[in-house]
């Protein structure tokens, strides 16, 4: 009588344990998940963003540089100073971006909670120190750097390069 209820226990385990098998074991879902409109950065939000960009080698102020936030844009005055009102921005990040002829352009990325009044770029100008031909040369600058173009070079389609290159070295 015994090994009977064992049986009997041994079946309603082995039941059991099908169920919990089959009952944990599902199709993954194909359905992607919802985008909420959030990211990593936050919610979107509209700023009111000022600074002022300058000069890296001078110093100076730099006037008519292009500053922009999204679809906002402004031009900095004689005095270096923008100000981009209703710009796009994330409650945890925003980006500018500032060109200016004869200047590398320049961006600046800060917690909008931060402020954005007072945002300070400066732009490298690029200052043409000199120009190697198509035979080759080789320059080198008081910083150790070196720059050379061997004789015989080839475009990336595997053309003679014929022409020159223009160099521009910043800082000493």
């Amino acid at each position: 009588m015994k090994t009977g209820f064992i049986s009997k226990i041994q079946i309603w385990f082995g039941v059991g344990f099908m169920m919990l098998i089959f009952m944990g074991c599902k199709k993954d879902s194909d359905e992607k998940p919802s985008d909420s409109g959030s990211n990593t950065w936050g919610s979107s939000i509209s700023l009111t963003i000022a600074g002022r960009v300058f000069d890296d080698a001078t110093g100076n102020p730099l006037a008519g540089a292009l500053v922009k936030a999204g679809s906002v844009s402004a031009t900095t005055d004689n005095n270096g100073v923008f100000i981009l009102k209703n710009a796009p921005g994330k409650s945890s990040l925003a980006f500018v971006q500032v060109e200016k002829a004869g200047y590398f352009p320049g961006s600046r990325s800060f917690l909008p909670a931060s402020g954005g009044g007072n945002l300070r770029i400066r732009l490298m100008p690029k200052n043409q120190t000199g120009i190697i031909p198509s035979t080759g040369g080789t320059i080198n600058h008081p910083s150790g750097a070196t720059l050379m173009l061997d004789a015989g070079s080839v475009t990336k389609n595997g053309a003679a390069y014929n022409g020159i290159v223009r160099y521009i070295f910043n800082r000493p």
